[in-house]
């Protein structure tokens, strides 16, 4: 207690000038409601941590450095000086505040500090580095926290000289255990634990024996309550099976998880009501993952994703030209009394509905037996058979409040068209101005500027920039236009 005391003694005999002025200073101008302490001192031996738990021993630096980095005897004796405000000594003293939880943090890890005496930050004047070597090891002690809290938040279910299991509870953990993989349950943006963890359960096979080149070293197996299904997942995300739940113990079915892991992982789960699964919904949801190019009706098309129930696929026909397609499955029921899958759909491009009707699949029985690939060719085969030929070009307007659509001949947009046509004829260029004046509008800068910005995102006319000689910008003919005139052209 009498070396406490005796450190407070001192320090005050050796800064008191500073911490009187500070005393005044504050108690003449802060006023009524403001809650600060009467010193940068006076916060520090008041305060546990400095006071109590390490007995002062940091209040001679912190007190010099924060005096000798803020502020000289004359600033803080001189009341004219504008660094006298009473905003600026609040100021000063939030900074004081913020120092306290730099020694905080040094009083816990020294050593990864750049020196270990924390008299020396003083000696060198150097209160920068000191705030640097705070935020690099604040940042380090708080992946370490992260760490610590993922390895705390995860059950291992299985270990052994080859393989470990781990179940994880959080998404720290989650991404702690996924890292160097591509799980969007282990992304650092945009992370997806938590709808999966609210939907099943999450497993991380980890191989003790396999490096990251193999993508099989980490595999996530998902188990969905809702459909009583069993995805596989390796370390680069593509799907690698996909199981009932009630033949994931089968000998010969999942070969790539030995049966031990897997009946620990069953044990976890444990008994389930088993549920009628339709094979095209086990479709539906492993599509994610299918990536494949084929030739269907001399037309390529590769599947490129799904998005709510929405499979996603590119078709190119022969001229090159490829359009993105929607397939939207409304309705999906399977009747088992006959073995018919019966499916409500929609295709759409571009949010422009081009196709709906009624699909029926014959057969269940055989088709639950094809490849992913063989069943997406027989729905995307029966689909083609009707869509037309991509030929309506789409748009999407860059002005939001654009009311256009060019989906039908438009006045304004005839007369522009024309224009242009004509001007050309005559050798001369069709400007924004010229076109105006002809229609009789006047020529200010904001003067039909929606239209003429949809227009432009149409397709239907195109700004040229002028060359030396020529007007800055014309018009001429764009490669929608004949669209427009047919009433091919869609707006997005």
């Amino acid at each position: 207690m009498l070396i406490i005391e005796g450190r407070k003694e001192d320090v005050y005999k050796k800064y008191q000038r500073q911490i009187d002025t500070e005393r005044n200073y504050l108690a003449q101008h802060t006023l009524p409601n403001v809650d600060s302490p009467a010193s940068f001192y006076d916060l520090l031996i008041n305060d546990r941590f400095v006071n109590d738990e390490t007995n002062n021993k940091y209040l001679d630096p912190l007190v010099n450095l924060y005096y000798k980095s803020y502020g000289t005897k004359d600033e803080f004796a001189n009341e004219e000086n504008e660094k006298t405000e009473t905003s600026g000594f609040l100021q000063l003293l939030e900074i004081g505040e913020d120092l306290v939880e730099v020694i905080k943090l040094f009083n816990k890890y020294p050593n990864k500090f750049t020196f270990n005496d924390f008299n020396e930050y003083g000696k060198q004047d150097n209160v920068v580095q000191l705030l640097r070597d705070f935020n690099d090891v604040n940042e380090w002690a708080i992946e370490r926290e992260t760490k610590k809290n993922a390895r705390r938040n995860k059950t291992v279910i299985f270990e052994n000289g080859e393989y470990r299991v781990v179940v994880p509870h959080t998404q720290d953990a989650s991404c702690y255990y996924g890292i160097g993989t591509r799980w969007c349950v282990s992304a650092k943006n945009s992370n997806q634990f938590p709808s999966y963890k609210d939907r099943g359960d999450l497993f991380f096979i980890l191989n003790k024996k396999l490096d990251n080149s193999n993508p099989n070293y980490k595999i996530a197996v998902y188990f969905n309550k809702e459909r009583r299904t069993i995805s596989l997942w390796d370390a680069i995300d593509l799907n690698i099976g996909n199981y009932r739940y009630s033949e994931f113990l089968l000998p010969n079915k999942v070969t790539i998880i030995p049966l031990s892991i897997r009946q620990s992982i069953v044990d976890y789960v444990g008994e389930i009501d088993e549920v009628t699964i339709n094979p095209l919904e086990i479709l539906i949801h492993s599509a994610e993952s299918l990536r494949y190019s084929t030739i269907i009706n001399s037309r390529r098309v590769r599947y490129s994703g799904l998005m709510r129930r929405q499979l996603i696929f590119d078709v190119t026909d022969n001229s090159g030209k490829t359009s993105t397609y929607y397939l939207y499955l409304k309705k999906v029921v399977y009747n088992e009394s006959n073995g018919l899958t019966t499916i409500e759909y929609e295709v759409l491009r571009n949010q422009t509905k081009l196709l709906e009707g009624v699909m029926v699949i014959p057969d269940i029985q055989d088709f639950r037996h094809y490849t992913w690939k063989s069943k997406l060719e027989y729905i995307f085969t029966k689909i083609l058979n009707k869509l037309p030929s991509p030929e309506y070009p789409v748009w999407r307007p860059k002005n939001m409040h654009s009311t256009y659509s060019f989906s039908k001949r438009s006045n304004l947009a005839d007369k522009l068209t024309d224009y242009i046509i004509k001007q050309n004829e005559k050798g001369e260029f069709a400007t924004r101005n010229g076109f105006l004046v002809s229609i009789g509008k006047e020529t200010n800068p904001g003067m039909l500027s929606t239209f003429f910005g949809s227009i432009k995102d149409a397709g239907i006319v195109e700004i040229v920039k002028g060359k030396k000689g020529e007007p800055s910008y014309y018009y001429k003919i764009g490669p929608n236009y004949k669209a427009y005139l047919t009433g091919k052209i869609r707006r997005l």
